[in-house]
């Protein structure tokens, strides 16, 4: 093969011949998903980061909590500080406000007619997990979560 074709943003082409060492590049409409993953949102919605937490990070409420506590909320087991230190003693206690890691945990900032159900369900965990990691009472699945409520997404 004499050439590379190269995509432009997704709406044109190029086209590089090393052997002529010419180029051309022609517009063409947005081509369609290629793949189960990959949906085009043109002209039906948008997406912006959420104001929830970072993925892998949780602060600890402003009460405290131990690592067991933590530990239920989030279904993970290995937990470390900023620096790398692992805490295994499942009484410790950390003090409000403490940032760790948490590697799994993830945020959901609800969107209108987001329902408990929906949630769970697009993040691959049981209801019963999200509701025990938000503190939420048990609810039918079509409970909504009012908009802008941060959810945290617990380890699946």
């Amino acid at each position: 093969m004499l050439g590379r074709r190269l995509v432009l943003g997704g709406r044109g082409y190029a086209h590089v011949d090393r052997a002529r060492r010419s180029t051309w590049s022609a517009t063409r409409a947005p081509r369609a998903p290629t793949s189960r993953g990959e949906h085009s949102l043109t002209g039906i919605a948008s997406w912006s980061a959420g104001a929830g937490g970072e993925p892998d990070k949780y602060t600890v409420p402003a009460a405290g909590e131990t690592v067991q506590e933590i530990r239920d909320r989030t279904g993970v087991t290995a937990i470390t500080d900023s620096t790398g230190t692992a805490f295994a003693d499942p009484a410790h206690r950390f003090t409000g406000g403490a940032v760790v890691n948490v590697v799994g945990v993830r945020w959901h900032t609800a969107i209108a007619e987001d329902t408990r159900g929906q949630v769970a369900n697009q993040h691959g965990i049981g209801q019963p997990a999200l509701e025990r990691a938000n503190r939420l009472p048990a609810a039918a699945p079509t409970t909504p979560i009012t908009a802008g409520t941060v959810l945290l997404i617990p380890a699946a």
